[in-house]
């Protein structure tokens, strides 16, 4: 039986139902005589950005994958580190800069070049940016003069709207855009979904994103990782019981998969990659030797991107897990905690 053979009945069998252990991650590699890379975002091209040391100073970088070839973004934040959130099919990314706290929002453009993001024109200009979408759109909050977040949307490198405005509330931030330009966040603790206009709130919790079918995915209160469906909100399965107490969530996709990750209730208190599909809970494993994985981003092609030592002790690398296009959005409902 062909090599390639065998990869399409795995892939078959996970797609199934996850029978198989996922597939083990490819190591992304990082910059000349650098020792961390880390992969935070993947756009439906199969482009990855996130975050590397050079050989020569040893400074965290913005960089890009593009076919398994490393390059440098333009470099944001003199004062601190750059850390790109999201990423379009355009290779525009979001994210913010961190000194021990949220600083500022940026933006990245096709070119690669870093742009401060311009804040509220009374505010403080500092903030966060957190999502993109394919038509250029950002959503993220800044702060005003007495530090009170306001959701905010950027179009590209300019101020667009304060949301704040319509939402009301004393602090709000937005956290997801999908293609349609919905979007989701919090005011208040209440999540809320911006959609055409008309603000619909879903009860206490945080939001984290919302795909192009209108699924939201975030937090119950007490940090418990849910999915919100037209409203009505569903509890994620953990690794090792039906809810999902503890674990993380970073990612979702158009056929409704979710990635994060966990610490298991067995073994030593080290992370693991998951995969919510199908209902199901799926342990994603560590590179081949290594001890720690998360992921933060998985596209529509089903591959995952995040990070993990290669050796025990070693130095976080970039990584990447492909386990194939999911068939079906998460459908199980299970009772509140």
């Amino acid at each position: 039986m062909t090599s390639l053979r065998i990869a399409f009945l795995l892939a078959l069998a996970f797609n199934a139902g996850g029978a198989l252990a996922a597939p083990a991650p490819v190591d992304l590699g990082g910059l000349p005589g650098g020792t961390y890379s880390s992969a935070r975002a993947i756009n439906a091209r199969g482009e990855v950005i996130g975050l590397a040391t050079d050989g020569q100073t040893f400074a965290y970088k913005q960089v890009l994958w593009v076919a398994g070839a490393i390059s440098e973004r333009s470099q944001c934040c003199a004062a601190g580190l750059g850390v790109p959130r999201a990423i379009n099919r355009h290779r525009e990314a979001a994210g913010y800069a961190d000194e021990g706290y949220e600083d500022g929002h940026w933006y990245w453009n096709a070119e690669g070049i870093a742009i401060r993001l311009p804040g509220l024109p009374d505010g403080i200009d500092r903030g966060s940016a957190y999502d993109i979408n394919d038509k250029g759109l950002i959503v993220g909050y800044s702060l005003d003069s007495r530090l009170r977040r306001h959701a905010v949307v950027w179009k590209r490198a300019a101020f667009a709207r304060d949301l704040s405005l319509i939402l009301g509330g004393t602090n709000s931030a937005a956290t997801g855009v999908n293609n349609g330009g919905d979007i989701v966040g919090d005011v208040d603790g209440q999540v809320f979904r911006l959609s055409h206009g008309r603000v619909t709130t879903f009860g206490l919790g945080t939001a984290l994103d919302i795909n192009d079918a209108g699924l939201v995915a975030g937090y119950a209160p007490g940090q418990v990782p849910v999915l919100w469906r037209d409203g009505v909100r569903e509890y994620l399965p953990g690794l090792d019981g039906p809810i999902a107490y503890g674990h993380t969530i970073t990612g979702l996709n158009n056929a409704g998969d979710v990635v994060g990750y966990a610490f298991p209730q067995q073994g030593p208190l080290y992370s693991t990659a998951v995969l919510w599909r199908g209902g199901k809970a799926i342990d994603l494993g560590r590179y081949p030797g290594g001890t720690i994985s998360a992921a933060y981003g998985i596209n529509d092609k089903g591959q995952i991107v995040g990070e993990g030592n290669v050796a025990p002790g070693g130095p976080m690398h970039a990584l990447r897990w492909t386990v194939g296009p999911g068939r079906a959005p998460f459908v199980e409902r299970v009772g509140a905690p």
